[in-house]
Protein backbone atom coordinates (compact mmCIF):
# COMPACT_ATOMS: atom_id res chain seq x y z
CA UNK A 1 0.00 0.00 0.00
CA UNK A 2 3.01 2.30 -0.30
CA UNK A 3 2.21 5.41 -2.31
CA UNK A 4 4.33 6.60 -5.23
CA UNK A 5 5.93 10.04 -5.29
CA UNK A 6 3.02 11.48 -7.32
CA UNK A 7 0.43 9.97 -4.97
CA UNK A 8 2.17 11.42 -1.91
CA UNK A 9 2.58 14.94 -3.23
CA UNK A 10 -0.99 15.18 -4.49
CA UNK A 11 -2.54 13.66 -1.38
CA UNK A 12 -0.56 15.99 0.86
CA UNK A 13 -1.49 19.22 -0.96
CA UNK A 14 -5.14 18.36 -1.60
CA UNK A 15 -7.43 21.25 -0.76
CA UNK A 16 -4.69 23.88 -0.35
CA UNK A 17 -5.83 25.53 -3.59
CA UNK A 18 -8.73 23.28 -4.62
CA UNK A 19 -9.86 19.65 -4.35
CA UNK A 20 -7.58 17.83 -6.77
CA UNK A 21 -10.26 16.10 -8.82
CA UNK A 22 -9.70 15.08 -12.41
CA UNK A 23 -13.18 15.73 -13.77
CA UNK A 24 -14.89 14.39 -16.87
CA UNK A 25 -18.12 16.17 -17.85
CA UNK A 26 -20.45 14.34 -20.23
CA UNK A 27 -23.69 15.78 -21.56
CA UNK A 28 -26.19 13.19 -22.77
CA UNK A 29 -29.85 13.06 -23.77
CA UNK A 30 -30.24 9.48 -22.47
CA UNK A 31 -28.30 9.00 -19.23
CA UNK A 32 -28.00 5.63 -17.48
CA UNK A 33 -30.22 5.08 -14.47
CA UNK A 34 -28.90 5.42 -10.94
CA UNK A 35 -29.55 1.73 -10.32
CA UNK A 36 -27.61 0.66 -13.42
CA UNK A 37 -24.74 2.97 -12.52
CA UNK A 38 -24.69 1.66 -8.97
CA UNK A 39 -24.42 -1.97 -10.08
CA UNK A 40 -21.68 -1.20 -12.63
CA UNK A 41 -19.72 0.90 -10.14
CA UNK A 42 -19.91 -1.84 -7.51
CA UNK A 43 -18.33 -4.27 -9.98
CA UNK A 44 -15.73 -1.67 -10.97
CA UNK A 45 -14.71 -1.16 -7.34
CA UNK A 46 -14.39 -4.93 -6.85
CA UNK A 47 -12.07 -5.09 -9.89
CA UNK A 48 -9.86 -2.07 -9.18
CA UNK A 49 -7.96 -2.23 -5.89
CA UNK A 50 -7.00 1.47 -5.91
CA UNK A 51 -10.66 2.43 -5.66
CA UNK A 52 -10.74 0.54 -2.35
CA UNK A 53 -8.08 2.66 -0.65
CA UNK A 54 -7.98 5.48 1.90
CA UNK A 55 -5.12 7.84 2.65
CA UNK A 56 -3.26 7.35 5.93
CA UNK A 57 -1.55 10.55 7.11
CA UNK A 58 0.50 8.74 9.75
CA UNK A 59 1.91 6.19 7.29
CA UNK A 60 2.08 8.70 4.42
CA UNK A 61 0.58 5.99 2.27
CA UNK A 62 -2.58 4.05 1.45
CA UNK A 63 -4.60 1.66 3.59
CA UNK A 64 -7.65 -0.49 2.78
CA UNK A 65 -10.98 1.31 3.01
CA UNK A 66 -13.86 -0.10 5.07
CA UNK A 67 -15.44 -3.01 3.23
CA UNK A 68 -18.88 -1.40 3.13
CA UNK A 69 -17.76 1.82 1.43
CA UNK A 70 -19.19 2.47 -2.05
CA UNK A 71 -18.61 5.03 -4.80
CA UNK A 72 -21.22 7.75 -4.21
CA UNK A 73 -23.69 8.66 -6.94
CA UNK A 74 -25.02 12.15 -6.33
CA UNK A 75 -28.22 13.28 -8.02
CA UNK A 76 -28.28 17.06 -8.08
CA UNK A 77 -31.17 19.41 -8.57
CA UNK A 78 -31.70 20.71 -12.08
CA UNK A 79 -29.68 23.80 -12.90
CA UNK A 80 -27.65 25.69 -15.47
CA UNK A 81 -24.61 23.75 -16.69
CA UNK A 82 -22.17 26.44 -15.54
CA UNK A 83 -23.63 26.51 -12.02
CA UNK A 84 -23.69 22.72 -11.64
CA UNK A 85 -20.10 22.40 -12.89
CA UNK A 86 -18.85 25.20 -10.64
CA UNK A 87 -20.27 23.32 -7.65
CA UNK A 88 -18.66 20.04 -8.70
CA UNK A 89 -15.22 21.59 -9.10
CA UNK A 90 -15.21 23.06 -5.60
CA UNK A 91 -16.76 20.13 -3.68
CA UNK A 92 -14.16 18.85 -1.19
CA UNK A 93 -12.94 15.34 -0.50
CA UNK A 94 -11.45 13.73 2.59
CA UNK A 95 -9.08 11.10 1.21
CA UNK A 96 -8.77 9.50 4.65
CA UNK A 97 -12.48 8.60 4.53
CA UNK A 98 -14.10 9.23 1.15
CA UNK A 99 -13.99 7.11 -1.99
CA UNK A 100 -11.52 8.60 -4.51
CA UNK A 101 -14.06 8.25 -7.34
CA UNK A 102 -17.32 10.22 -7.46
CA UNK A 103 -20.21 10.15 -9.96
CA UNK A 104 -22.84 12.86 -10.35
CA UNK A 105 -26.04 13.17 -12.39
CA UNK A 106 -27.72 16.55 -12.87
CA UNK A 107 -30.51 17.65 -15.28
CA UNK A 108 -29.47 20.79 -17.17
CA UNK A 109 -32.05 23.53 -17.55
CA UNK A 110 -30.11 25.30 -20.32
CA UNK A 111 -29.35 22.24 -22.49
CA UNK A 112 -32.79 21.28 -23.74
CA UNK A 113 -33.48 18.75 -21.02
CA UNK A 114 -30.13 16.97 -21.35
CA UNK A 115 -28.31 15.55 -18.31
CA UNK A 116 -24.78 16.07 -17.06
CA UNK A 117 -22.95 12.90 -16.07
CA UNK A 118 -19.75 13.76 -14.20
CA UNK A 119 -16.99 11.30 -13.28
CA UNK A 120 -14.36 12.60 -10.86
CA UNK A 121 -11.20 10.71 -9.91
CA UNK A 122 -8.83 12.08 -7.31
CA UNK A 123 -5.45 12.75 -8.88
CA UNK A 124 -3.63 11.06 -5.99
CA UNK A 125 -5.19 7.78 -7.18
CA UNK A 126 -4.73 8.19 -10.92
CA UNK A 127 -3.98 10.53 -13.80
CA UNK A 128 -6.18 11.65 -16.70
CA UNK A 129 -5.41 8.50 -18.68
CA UNK A 130 -6.43 6.40 -15.67
CA UNK A 131 -9.81 8.15 -15.65
CA UNK A 132 -10.25 7.31 -19.33
CA UNK A 133 -9.44 3.66 -18.60
CA UNK A 134 -11.96 3.69 -15.77
CA UNK A 135 -14.77 5.20 -17.81
CA UNK A 136 -14.17 2.74 -20.67
CA UNK A 137 -14.43 -0.15 -18.22
CA UNK A 138 -17.53 1.41 -16.63
CA UNK A 139 -19.24 1.62 -20.05
CA UNK A 140 -18.41 -2.05 -20.67
CA UNK A 141 -19.93 -3.05 -17.35
CA UNK A 142 -23.03 -0.93 -18.05
CA UNK A 143 -23.45 -2.38 -21.54
CA UNK A 144 -22.66 -5.98 -20.57
CA UNK A 145 -19.82 -6.19 -23.13
CA UNK A 146 -16.79 -8.36 -22.47
CA UNK A 147 -13.89 -5.93 -22.14
CA UNK A 148 -10.86 -6.56 -19.96
CA UNK A 149 -10.29 -6.02 -16.27
CA UNK A 150 -7.77 -3.21 -15.71
CA UNK A 151 -4.26 -4.29 -14.80
CA UNK A 152 -3.24 -3.85 -11.15
CA UNK A 153 -0.98 -0.92 -10.35
CA UNK A 154 2.71 -1.71 -10.08
CA UNK A 155 3.97 1.88 -9.95
CA UNK A 156 6.28 2.80 -7.08
CA UNK A 157 9.30 4.96 -6.35
CA UNK A 158 11.48 1.89 -6.69
CA UNK A 159 10.15 1.05 -10.14
CA UNK A 160 10.37 4.70 -11.20
CA UNK A 161 13.99 5.03 -10.11
CA UNK A 162 14.90 1.66 -11.63
CA UNK A 163 13.46 2.83 -14.96
CA UNK A 164 15.27 6.18 -14.67
CA UNK A 165 18.53 4.34 -13.99
CA UNK A 166 18.28 2.66 -17.40
CA UNK A 167 18.25 6.19 -18.87
CA UNK A 168 21.18 7.42 -16.76
CA UNK A 169 22.67 9.39 -19.64
CA UNK A 170 19.69 11.76 -19.38
CA UNK A 171 20.17 12.57 -15.71
CA UNK A 172 22.80 15.33 -16.25
CA UNK A 173 20.00 17.32 -17.92
CA UNK A 174 19.04 18.35 -14.37
CA UNK A 175 22.14 20.57 -14.33
CA UNK A 176 20.28 22.92 -16.69
CA UNK A 177 17.65 24.97 -14.82
CA UNK A 178 15.45 25.16 -17.92
CA UNK A 179 14.92 21.39 -17.62
CA UNK A 180 13.94 21.38 -13.95
CA UNK A 181 10.20 21.28 -13.25
CA UNK A 182 10.47 23.40 -10.09
CA UNK A 183 12.88 26.03 -11.42
CA UNK A 184 11.20 29.43 -11.10
CA UNK A 185 11.92 30.70 -14.60
CA UNK A 186 8.49 31.34 -16.10
CA UNK A 187 7.03 34.84 -15.93
CA UNK A 188 3.48 34.77 -14.59
CA UNK A 189 0.52 35.73 -16.74
CA UNK A 190 -1.09 39.03 -15.84
CA UNK A 191 -3.64 38.71 -13.08
CA UNK A 192 -6.21 40.98 -11.51
CA UNK A 193 -5.66 39.87 -7.91
CA UNK A 194 -3.62 37.74 -5.54
CA UNK A 195 -6.39 35.66 -3.97
CA UNK A 196 -6.61 32.05 -5.13
CA UNK A 197 -10.31 31.22 -5.14
CA UNK A 198 -12.41 28.39 -6.57
CA UNK A 199 -11.48 26.84 -9.93
CA UNK A 200 -13.09 28.07 -13.16
CA UNK A 201 -13.50 26.27 -16.48
CA UNK A 202 -14.21 27.36 -20.06
CA UNK A 203 -14.27 24.97 -23.02
CA UNK A 204 -14.32 25.16 -26.81
CA UNK A 205 -15.31 22.56 -29.38
CA UNK A 206 -13.85 23.13 -32.87
CA UNK A 207 -14.59 20.79 -35.82
CA UNK A 208 -11.44 19.45 -37.47
CA UNK A 209 -12.62 19.47 -41.07
CA UNK A 210 -11.13 22.17 -43.28
CA UNK A 211 -7.82 22.48 -41.38
CA UNK A 212 -4.97 20.14 -42.20
CA UNK A 213 -2.79 21.18 -39.29
CA UNK A 214 -2.27 18.47 -36.66
CA UNK A 215 -4.68 18.96 -33.74
CA UNK A 216 -1.78 19.28 -31.29
CA UNK A 217 -0.40 22.19 -33.30
CA UNK A 218 -3.81 23.87 -33.41
CA UNK A 219 -4.15 23.44 -29.65
CA UNK A 220 -0.79 25.01 -28.81
CA UNK A 221 -1.21 27.77 -31.42
CA UNK A 222 -4.54 28.75 -29.86
CA UNK A 223 -3.06 28.67 -26.37
CA UNK A 224 -0.20 30.92 -27.45
CA UNK A 225 -2.70 33.29 -29.09
CA UNK A 226 -4.57 33.48 -25.78
CA UNK A 227 -1.33 34.25 -23.92
CA UNK A 228 -0.38 36.92 -26.48
CA UNK A 229 -3.78 38.56 -26.07
CA UNK A 230 -3.70 38.45 -22.27
CA UNK A 231 -0.08 39.36 -21.60
CA UNK A 232 2.46 38.53 -18.90
CA UNK A 233 3.68 40.31 -15.80
CA UNK A 234 7.32 40.63 -16.93
CA UNK A 235 7.94 41.37 -20.64
CA UNK A 236 11.60 40.36 -20.28
CA UNK A 237 10.69 36.86 -19.13
CA UNK A 238 9.75 33.55 -20.70
CA UNK A 239 6.46 31.76 -21.10
CA UNK A 240 6.89 28.33 -19.54
CA UNK A 241 4.74 25.25 -20.14
CA UNK A 242 4.83 22.19 -17.90
CA UNK A 243 3.81 19.29 -20.14
CA UNK A 244 2.99 15.95 -18.43
CA UNK A 245 4.50 12.77 -19.88
CA UNK A 246 2.65 9.46 -19.51
CA UNK A 247 5.25 6.72 -19.01
CA UNK A 248 2.95 3.73 -19.61
CA UNK A 249 4.07 3.21 -23.19
CA UNK A 250 7.77 3.37 -22.35
CA UNK A 251 7.22 0.99 -19.43
CA UNK A 252 4.89 -1.27 -21.44
CA UNK A 253 2.50 -0.94 -18.50
CA UNK A 254 -0.88 -1.23 -20.21
CA UNK A 255 -4.15 0.21 -18.83
CA UNK A 256 -3.64 0.92 -15.13
CA UNK A 257 -5.18 3.19 -12.51
CA UNK A 258 -2.20 5.05 -11.09
CA UNK A 259 0.12 7.99 -11.79
CA UNK A 260 3.06 6.70 -13.87
CA UNK A 261 4.03 10.14 -15.09
CA UNK A 262 6.75 12.72 -15.35
CA UNK A 263 6.89 16.15 -17.00
CA UNK A 264 8.90 18.29 -19.38
CA UNK A 265 9.15 22.10 -19.06
CA UNK A 266 9.23 24.07 -22.33
CA UNK A 267 10.14 27.76 -22.53
CA UNK A 268 9.52 30.48 -25.12
CA UNK A 269 10.69 34.09 -24.76
CA UNK A 270 7.67 36.32 -24.17
CA UNK A 271 9.00 38.68 -26.84
CA UNK A 272 8.61 35.92 -29.43
CA UNK A 273 5.04 35.20 -28.33
CA UNK A 274 4.05 38.87 -28.30
CA UNK A 275 5.56 39.62 -31.72
CA UNK A 276 4.36 36.49 -33.51
CA UNK A 277 2.13 36.92 -36.54
CA UNK A 278 1.80 33.16 -36.88
CA UNK A 279 1.29 31.34 -33.59
CA UNK A 280 1.23 28.09 -35.56
CA UNK A 281 4.95 28.49 -36.21
CA UNK A 282 5.53 28.99 -32.49
CA UNK A 283 3.39 25.96 -31.74
CA UNK A 284 5.62 23.90 -34.01
CA UNK A 285 8.62 25.18 -32.05
CA UNK A 286 7.00 23.96 -28.84
CA UNK A 287 6.24 20.54 -30.32
CA UNK A 288 9.71 20.24 -31.89
CA UNK A 289 11.33 21.11 -28.56
CA UNK A 290 9.10 18.62 -26.77
CA UNK A 291 10.14 15.89 -29.24
CA UNK A 292 13.84 16.74 -28.79
CA UNK A 293 13.57 16.71 -25.00
CA UNK A 294 11.73 13.41 -25.05
CA UNK A 295 14.51 12.05 -27.26
CA UNK A 296 17.10 13.28 -24.74
CA UNK A 297 15.17 11.65 -21.90
CA UNK A 298 14.59 14.90 -20.00
CA UNK A 299 11.45 13.37 -18.50
CA UNK A 300 13.55 10.74 -16.73
CA UNK A 301 15.66 13.48 -15.18
CA UNK A 302 12.59 15.40 -14.00
CA UNK A 303 11.18 12.15 -12.61
CA UNK A 304 14.24 11.86 -10.35
CA UNK A 305 13.75 15.53 -9.37
CA UNK A 306 10.14 14.88 -8.35
CA UNK A 307 10.96 11.66 -6.47
CA UNK A 308 13.62 13.57 -4.51
CA UNK A 309 11.22 16.41 -3.65
CA UNK A 310 8.51 13.96 -2.55
CA UNK A 311 10.96 12.24 -0.21
CA UNK A 312 12.71 15.32 1.18
CA UNK A 313 10.00 17.98 1.44
CA UNK A 314 7.78 17.96 4.51
CA UNK A 315 4.00 18.20 4.29
CA UNK A 316 4.21 21.75 5.67
CA UNK A 317 6.73 22.74 2.99
CA UNK A 318 4.62 21.27 0.19
CA UNK A 319 1.46 22.95 1.43
CA UNK A 320 3.09 26.32 2.09
CA UNK A 321 4.60 26.33 -1.41
CA UNK A 322 1.50 25.53 -3.44
CA UNK A 323 -0.58 28.69 -3.12
CA UNK A 324 2.31 31.22 -3.26
CA UNK A 325 3.58 29.51 -6.43
CA UNK A 326 0.45 30.67 -8.26
CA UNK A 327 1.02 34.34 -7.42
CA UNK A 328 4.82 34.58 -7.51
CA UNK A 329 6.49 36.85 -10.05
CA UNK A 330 8.48 33.87 -11.29
CA UNK A 331 6.82 30.50 -11.44
CA UNK A 332 7.85 26.92 -12.06
CA UNK A 333 5.42 27.08 -14.96
CA UNK A 334 3.09 29.68 -16.34
CA UNK A 335 0.68 27.05 -17.63
CA UNK A 336 0.24 23.33 -17.01
CA UNK A 337 -0.53 22.09 -20.50
CA UNK A 338 -1.71 18.67 -21.65
CA UNK A 339 -2.62 17.49 -25.13
CA UNK A 340 -4.10 14.00 -24.76
CA UNK A 341 -4.77 13.00 -28.38
CA UNK A 342 -7.86 11.22 -29.68
CA UNK A 343 -10.09 9.74 -26.97
CA UNK A 344 -12.91 8.15 -29.03
CA UNK A 345 -11.61 4.66 -28.26
CA UNK A 346 -12.50 5.14 -24.60
CA UNK A 347 -16.16 5.61 -25.59
CA UNK A 348 -16.50 2.80 -28.14
CA UNK A 349 -18.56 0.72 -25.68
CA UNK A 350 -20.55 3.61 -24.22
CA UNK A 351 -24.22 2.49 -24.14
CA UNK A 352 -25.70 6.01 -24.36
CA UNK A 353 -25.19 8.96 -26.75
CA UNK A 354 -22.61 11.60 -25.81
CA UNK A 355 -23.57 15.10 -26.94
CA UNK A 356 -20.43 16.78 -25.58
CA UNK A 357 -17.36 15.97 -23.52
CA UNK A 358 -15.24 18.28 -21.35
CA UNK A 359 -12.48 17.71 -18.81
CA UNK A 360 -10.92 19.71 -15.98
CA UNK A 361 -7.99 19.54 -13.61
CA UNK A 362 -7.53 22.24 -10.94
CA UNK A 363 -4.58 24.06 -12.51
CA UNK A 364 -3.90 27.38 -14.15
CA UNK A 365 -3.57 25.91 -17.61
CA UNK A 366 -5.26 24.02 -20.41
CA UNK A 367 -5.83 20.58 -21.82
CA UNK A 368 -6.95 19.45 -25.24
CA UNK A 369 -8.13 16.29 -26.97
CA UNK A 370 -9.95 15.12 -30.09
CA UNK A 371 -13.40 13.58 -29.71
CA UNK A 372 -16.08 12.86 -32.32
CA UNK A 373 -14.26 14.72 -35.09
CA UNK A 374 -13.59 17.89 -33.12
CA UNK A 375 -10.80 19.43 -31.09
CA UNK A 376 -11.95 20.13 -27.53
CA UNK A 377 -9.98 22.73 -25.56
CA UNK A 378 -10.49 23.18 -21.80
CA UNK A 379 -8.99 26.19 -20.03
CA UNK A 380 -8.73 26.35 -16.25
CA UNK A 381 -8.07 29.30 -13.94
CA UNK A 382 -8.95 30.44 -10.44
CA UNK A 383 -11.30 33.14 -9.26
CA UNK A 384 -9.32 35.93 -7.64
CA UNK A 385 -6.37 35.52 -9.98
CA UNK A 386 -8.65 36.18 -12.96
CA UNK A 387 -12.12 37.59 -13.12
CA UNK A 388 -14.60 35.49 -15.13
CA UNK A 389 -14.53 38.09 -17.92
CA UNK A 390 -10.72 37.79 -18.12
CA UNK A 391 -10.99 34.04 -18.58
CA UNK A 392 -13.68 34.66 -21.22
CA UNK A 393 -11.35 37.09 -23.03
CA UNK A 394 -8.52 34.55 -23.00
CA UNK A 395 -10.80 31.89 -24.47
CA UNK A 396 -12.20 34.35 -27.04
CA UNK A 397 -8.65 34.93 -28.32
CA UNK A 398 -8.16 31.17 -28.58
CA UNK A 399 -11.45 30.86 -30.45
CA UNK A 400 -10.37 33.48 -32.99
CA UNK A 401 -7.08 31.63 -33.50
CA UNK A 402 -9.00 28.39 -34.11
CA UNK A 403 -11.26 30.06 -36.65
CA UNK A 404 -14.45 29.73 -34.63
CA UNK A 405 -15.93 26.87 -32.72
CA UNK A 406 -18.60 26.35 -30.12
CA UNK A 407 -18.27 27.46 -26.51
CA UNK A 408 -19.43 24.48 -24.44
Amino acid sequence: MRASYVDRMLAQVDGVVAPIWITELIVTDAPPTVDALGLALARLVREVERLRLCWDDARVGWRPAPAQRAVPIAVRAAGRAADVIAGLLRDPIDLTVDAPLRVTLAPLTDRGGATLLALQLHHAIGDARALMFLNRRLWQLLAGTQGEVLAPSAWSDRRALRAAATHWRALPQLAHARHRVLARRGTALRRSGDEVGPPMLRSLRVPLEGDRRPPAERFFAALLAGIAHHGVADPSGAVRFRIPVDLRRELDAGPTVDNPCSAIPIELPWADVAAARDHGALARRVLDQLARDLGRGVHWATLVECVAIARVATVAQLRSHTRPELVSARRGSTLVTTYVGTVDRYFADCPFPVASLRTHTPTWGANGFVFAGALVVNVGAFEGLWRPDELDGFVDAMQRSLGGGEVL
